[in-house]
């Protein structure tokens, strides 16, 4: 192996190491009794290669059902996602805490402005769902306001990444979105902003 990528290798190694020992297979040597270094290596190394892939994906796919969503909003009123069929929905993981979050907000809030009126093919508006991972609710509502988030509906349970739309939804970075249309399927998942304005420019009424 050559000098720059043994580099690569080792700088690729650091990011996936601490998911690599959280992944279920992990069992299958922490079984093994009188395993030689060489045999370990070879299935450590085979984990290692495997978790960009585990930890970074999500069992939902366009085509499929979206989750249901129950959540308290800033008011502590119950929010469910069925309550927006009909609506094209943009579900949005964030938090106050998460610089790339806060980063991207600006640009949601755009696209928000240039479609909250729009007239789509089978859809009759877009609704912006922003689920934050936050566990201060304080520091949560403060980021809304300085972040200008102006849709409606903002919903956190406060339990960070204990929530349990964190597993339902396969959540293992934020942001991470998900675009549902009106029949709560998902269209669309961890769309770049500028690739979200192409979509939805295409789902809109000609």
């Amino acid at each position: 192996m050559r000098g720059k990528n043994r580099l690569k290798l080792m700088r690729y190694s650091v990011s996936v190491m601490p998911n690599l020992f959280r992944h279920p297979l992990l069992s299958s040597i922490k079984a093994m009794r009188g395993w030689r270094n060489d045999s370990a290596m070879t299935i450590l190394f085979s984990l290692f290669l495997s978790s960009c892939s585990y930890f970074n994906s999500s069992h939902l796919i366009n085509g499929s059902p979206a989750p249901e969503i129950t959540l308290p909003d800033r008011d502590g009123t119950s929010f469910t996602l069925s309550s927006q069929r009909g609506n094209l929905v943009l579900l949005e993981f964030w938090a106050s805490w998460c610089k790339p979050c806060r980063e991207e907000n600006p640009k949601i809030v755009s696209l928000y402005n240039k479609y909250k009126d729009t007239a789509f093919q089978k859809a009759t508006g877009l609704k912006v769902i922003s689920i934050s991972l936050d566990t201060d609710k304080e520091k949560w509502l403060d980021a809304v306001q300085q972040d200008n988030l102006i849709w409606e509906h903002h919903v956190s349970d406060l339990l960070g990444w204990k929530s349990i739309v964190v597993d339902s939804y396969g959540v293992s970075s934020i942001p991470s979105s998900f675009l549902v249309d009106q029949n709560g399927i998902i269209i669309g998942k961890n769309l770049k902003p500028r690739d979200l304005d192409k979509l939805l420019t295409s789902l809109a009424k000609q």
